[in-house]
Parts: structure tokens; sequence; C-alpha cells
């Protein structure tokens, strides 16, 4: 199985979106892209859906330094085998 994301609610607040979505990683796999939905991503925060202590980090593979991030791919990388949730906000 490969690495899915999906979009669960979607938020308008004027001209800012705000995806919620969930990620799946498949067996051996520690990330991958996530369909916003999104044209323009201005952040997008990954979380773990872990019962307990959380202890590996999580992140995007992305630079937001230079403003927003065109498309709708934004990378994460997990630990192997993760699952999660996802927020993002944007155009």
């Amino acid at each position: 199985m490969a690495f899915t994301s999906a979009v669960i609610k979607k938020l308008k607040l004027g001209r800012t979106r705000v995806h919620f979505g969930s990620f799946t990683n498949g067996a051996g796999d520690s990330g991958g892209g996530i369909d916003t939905g999104m044209k323009l991503c201005y952040f997008l925060f990954p979380w773990l859906m872990k019962a307990t202590a959380i202890t590996t980090f999580i992140g995007t593979d992305e630079d937001f330094s230079g403003g927003p991030i065109a498309g709708n791919a934004i990378k994460i990388v997990t630990a192997l085998d993760e699952d999660g949730y996802w927020l993002a906000v944007g155009r």
C-alpha cells in the first residue's frame, strides 16, 4: 500500500481556506505528498494519531519561508508506518 491523504473538512473564511485531513503511510513508507485541495498553501501542520506518547518527529519537507507553496502536493516526513492528521491554511 502506498502513502495516501484525504481531505476530511473544508472551511472558507473570507478569502482564506482551512482544510483538515488525514494521511496514511503504507508499509515501509515515511511520508509523502499531501493533496490539500488548495491553489496556494501558507502553512501545513501534520500530527500523528497515536494513542501512546509520541517520540518521533513529523514535519513538512517544504520551505515556506519564501511564501506560499503553489499546487497541492505538500511533502511531509514521518517515522516509518506512522499515520496521522493535517491542517492546511491557504487559498
